[in-house]
């Protein structure tokens, strides 16, 4: 985000590059590329993105629209959601520091912050639909009504491959790991869209050679506001609820020990 993206300097999505075999793509992601994806620079206002975007819709439904594009794709570098074609650097520094530091470590609780997702100002603690019905009734008691699966089809969530969470704990499978994903809603799925799109169509197709010049364009600005709103408000329920899901981490953890 220093230079108003969500992806490293090769266009990886960091939350898509915790994998083994980078590569594939959904089945439907080559339906909507050309869409998510157009190869002209971008303008504030385009009728045909509501136009194209309604009919991509209507023919082959919302979950599935959302799916598709949020999973993670390996097969298109300059597209948006790309996983990458090896770990990245970022993610390599993680796992080996996590290696040389988590010896004697027997349970882990992970809280992986994201925003964009859902009402604004509102955290969903999003949780693997593959978990045990122990540790979901456990996660349920700690946060309550904000718990929603990674499910398309029954909340503001999506199956990700190559995700933070899957990808260290399978790097360390004797360790016992709880993890969520505390996601904080900014804007509506439509605008947070329209601007991860508009960003990365300037980013693949602008003519421009200094990377200042670059980032000051109006769809990176954008950008920036899609994921940390300049509003007091937001910030101040993003630190609140933060607190009150990281303390209850710890005094759950504290409880057992």
């Amino acid at each position: 985000m220093a230079w108003h993206r969500r992806v490293n300097e090769n266009n990886v999505d960091m939350n898509r590059n915790f994998i083994n075999t980078h590569s594939g793509e959904p089945d439907g992601y080559k339906k909507i590329d050309k869409f998510l994806n157009p190869n002209t620079i971008p303008k504030k206002f385009e009728l045909s993105f509501y136009i194209d975007g309604i009919k991509l819709i209507l023919k082959y439904g919302f979950t599935n629209f959302k799916q598709w594009f949020a999973q993670g794709q390996y097969t298109r570098p300059s597209s948006l959601q790309y996983g990458g074609d090896k770990i990245q650097k970022g993610p390599k520094l993680l796992i080996d520091w996590l290696r040389k530091n988590l010896k004697e470590t027997q349970m882990i609780f992970g809280i992986d912050l994201h925003t964009g997702l859902g009402k604004s100002g509102y955290d969903t603690i999003l949780i693997s639909d593959q978990i045990n019905e122990v540790d979901y009734e456990l996660l349920q008691n700690l946060y309550g009504s904000h718990i929603a699966p990674l499910d398309p089809n029954k909340g503001v969530g999506y199956h990700v491959t190559g995700d933070i969470h899957s990808g260290i704990s399978a790097e360390f499978p004797s360790i016992k790991w709880l993890t969520i994903t505390q996601e904080f809603g900014t804007y509506g799925p439509v605008t947070v869209f329209k601007n991860l799109r508009a960003e990365n169509r300037w980013t693949q197709n602008n003519k421009l050679n200094d990377p200042l010049d670059i980032m000051e364009h109006w769809s990176r600005n954008n950008l920036l506001r899609t994921f940390n709103p300049d509003n007091r408000k937001w910030h101040e329920s993003l630190i609140a609820r933060g607190k009150i899901v990281f303390n209850r981490a710890v005094e759950y953890l504290i409880s057992i020990d």
